[in-house]
Order: structure tokens, then sequence, then C-alpha cells
């Protein structure tokens, strides 16, 4: 038991001794020194690039655009619809449908006139506010409203809905999808709804 502890004793002292004879005092002392300064040198250069961050970083708020516009759509050969209550443009394959002025629109989408792919925009006096807050909708803000966008789930299936909101008005924007994907309905709905203006 002795000879196992005294031999890695001895060892140590012969790689200690072999370092001894290898380098002097002062060689391990400038090696120390070259390596607290290469050190200290990289801790510099890390401070300085942060306070060059923190020198071109801009303090004031970042402004977010709010708009539901999207750059560079195509509006042309568009229609538009008008009334007491409200505004909006849609593309020209689709046929408008007036049952109610301010409650009851709807734009059926041609060549689909048998299962009605169409957008209806309703009235919607019973919807709360505060449910719509919930987290569940996509809340986008325009100059004009603020609208809140959910793919709701149907048994006939999916069904892109957006509320338009300003004030006490609320309109129901609703896709109801037969032939098309539910995200071309989704992109045509928005695209549609970037027109859309309360009038009052």
């Amino acid at each position: 038991m002795k000879k196992l502890i005294i031999l890695p004793i001895l060892f140590l002292a012969l790689m200690l001794s072999g370092c001894a004879n290898k380098y002097s005092d002062e060689q391990v002392n400038q090696l120390i020194q070259q390596e607290k300064e290469k050190n200290g040198s990289e801790i510099t250069k890390l401070q300085d690039q942060i306070n060059e961050l923190k020198q071109n970083t801009n303090t004031e708020p970042v402004k977010i655009s709010t708009s539901t516009e999207p750059a560079q759509i195509d509006y042309s050969g568009w229609q538009e619809y008008k009334n007491d209550c409200f505004s909006f443009k849609y593309p020209s394959d689709w046929n408008l449908w007036v049952d109610n002025k301010c409650s009851g629109v709807s734009i059926i989408k041609k060549g689909s006139e048998l299962n009605r792919e169409n957008i209806q925009f309703t009235n919607d006096k019973y919807i709360k506010i505060s449910s719509l807050e919930s987290g569940q909708y996509e809340k986008l803000v325009n100059e004009n409203y603020t609208s809140y966008y959910y793919l709701n789930t149907t048994p006939a299936g999916p069904e892109p809905v957006i509320y338009l909101v300003k004030d006490k008005n609320v309109i129901l924007a609703n896709y109801s999808i037969y032939t098309s994907s539910a995200t071309t309905a989704e992109l045509t709905l928005k695209k549609i709804i970037t027109t859309f203006k309360f009038l009052k």
C-alpha cells in the first residue's frame, strides 16, 4: 500500500523538477504576465464593443406599423361597394349580393353559385370586445378600425373570420370555403379587408 502512494508522489516530483529545469522562475513569471495581458486586452476589446453598441442604439421607442395595408397590392379591375355604414372593394371575379345595406352584404365567387363560396359582411351587435381581446384572435390596428382575425373550425371545414371594430360598430366578415384552400381563403379575405372603411 505504501509503495502505491509513494510512486505517484515520486512521479509528480520528477515532473516538477523537469519543468523547473526547462523554465526559469523569470520565464514562468513572463509567461504568466503575457497570459494576463492577452486576456486583459480581450476583455478591453469586448468592453469597447459593448460601449459602441450602447452608443449606436437608438433609445427612442421603435414605431411599429399598425396598418393592415399590405405593400404593393394590385387592385386594378376591382369593384367598390359602398353604403351608409361602410365600403370595401372586391375582385372582379366575385358577384355582389345585398340583403340589408348595413348588416347583410355578401360577395359570391363567380362559378361557385351552386356551392356559394362567399364572404359575408354582417353587423354583429352581440359580440363582446373583451372576448376578442382574449388572445385567441390576431389583432391588427388600422387607422380606420381595429380587426380581429381567427381561423374558425366548423364541421364543414375551416372558416376565416375577421371582426372589424370601430367604437361601438362591429362588422363580422367571414369566408365560407367550398373549393379554395384555407390559405387562399385567408389571403383573399385579408386582401379585401385592407380596402374596408367605416363611413360613420
